[in-house]
């Protein structure tokens, strides 16, 4: 503002000076400022600080920004003419506001808003597998695209659930980025392949004679994972467990036949025989002996005659004159009668022995005369 005082002076001497008049009040006002409004900066999280504005420009002032808390409220205080800055994903408030030099007016605060985008994050799983009846292994992601230096994933991924055998979609799980990422999870996927089947107990071969029946060749077995199969042939299966009934030699395979969660076992074998009996003993079949027979009492021998008294002597026409005459020899004896053995009740039946006839008594000869 200025004062000015003013008078007339006179032109020549004809005139004197006049009264000195004022002052004049004058006022000087101060120029507005037409500034170049800061502009928003199109920013993607990078971990690091960001200006959030390109700058403003002003002739007859200085140009001052501070970060708010909304945009509608001018922040009282953290003005400067450094540039706001954010770091994190999200939105930020800029203000920025003109104070004017001595010759210009200032410029009140205004907002810019200024978004910091989310950095794309992809994470992709890794397949997986195990044999059916085994432990999960830990289920992992190759390295992040998009993953800044410093950062990491927290959480776990996991699976589908299931323990048969099949295929089984990995899942996202926990796993998760902070705020600052858009994170794009693309799945793969857990095998669980068929674990192989087992015999655990193998059959066993039996010691078998023929008996003209058929005979079951072997104690079952047993099997985990599947069913346990018979074969004589190799190519015609049951789980019946073979018989036969003939002597000879068998081989009798086995195998497993897988269920849905395992593989087949290869087939083994056992030999079996089937032993032809020993030629029996005569007879064959074992005869039931006769009752023994009774043996016949033996006979009573008969008396001995008793001796034959000789007759005279004739007396010859001729007269002979007579050897003196023999005297008679005396009768034998006969011996006593054999007693026959008592019979002995065999394992077969013994015929008893006759018995011993006594010998007839010797008949004395005729006396000679």
């Amino acid at each position: 503002t200025y004062y000015v005082w003013y008078k007339a002076a006179p032109l020549n001497d004809n005139y004197v000076e006049s009264a000195v008049f004022g002052p004049v009040v004058v006022t000087i006002l101060n120029a507005p400022v037409a500034p170049t409004a800061p502009s928003e900066n199109e920013l993607v999280y990078n971990g690091q600080e960001q200006e959030l504005l390109t700058e403003g420009q002003v002739a007859g002032g200085t140009m001052l920004y501070a970060k708010g808390t909304d945009a509608t409220t001018a922040p009282t205080e953290g003005w400067s003419e450094n540039v706001p800055t954010g770091k994190d994903a999200g939105p930020y408030y800029a203000w920025y506001k003109v104070e004017g030099d001595e010759n210009h007016n200032g410029v009140e605060p205004a907002c810019v808003t200024v978004n910091v985008e989310k950095k794309p994050l992809t994470v992709r799983a890794l397949a997986a597998s195990k044999i059916y009846g085994e432990a999960d292994p830990a289920l992992s992601y190759a390295p992040p695209e998009g993953l800044v230096e410093g950062d990491a994933l927290t959480g776990e991924l996991t699976r589908l659930a299931g323990e048969n055998v099949g295929t089984y979609p990995i899942q996202q799980g926990t796993l998760a980025a902070t705020a600052n990422y858009a994170l794009t999870y693309n799945e793969e996927f857990f095998t669980i392949y068929k674990a192989d089947a087992a015999v655990t107990t193998a059959p066993k071969a039996k010691a078998l004679t023929y008996t003209g029946s058929a005979q079951p060749l072997v104690e079952a077995g047993a099997a985990e994972g599947g069913r346990l199969e018979y074969s004589l042939d190799g190519e015609n299966w049951s789980a019946e467990i073979p018989a036969a009934t003939a002597a000879g030699n068998y081989t009798v395979s086995y195998r497993v036949v897988g269920d849905s969660n395992h593989n087949d076992a290869a087939a083994q074998s056992v030999n079996v025989s089937i032993t032809a009996p020993s030629e029996p003993t005569e007879p064959t079949e074992p005869v039931t002996p006769t009752e023994p027979v009774t043996p016949t009492e033996p006979v009573t021998p008969t008396e001995p005659t008793e001796p034959v008294t000789p007759t005279e002597p004739v007396t010859p026409t001729e007269p002979v004159t007579p050897t003196e005459p023999v005297t008679p020899t005396e009768p034998v004896t006969p011996t006593e009668p054999v007693t026959p053995t008592e019979p002995v009740t065999p394992t077969e039946p013994v015929t008893p022995t006759e018995p011993v006839m006594p010998t007839e008594p010797v008949t004395p000869t005729e006396p000679v005369t």
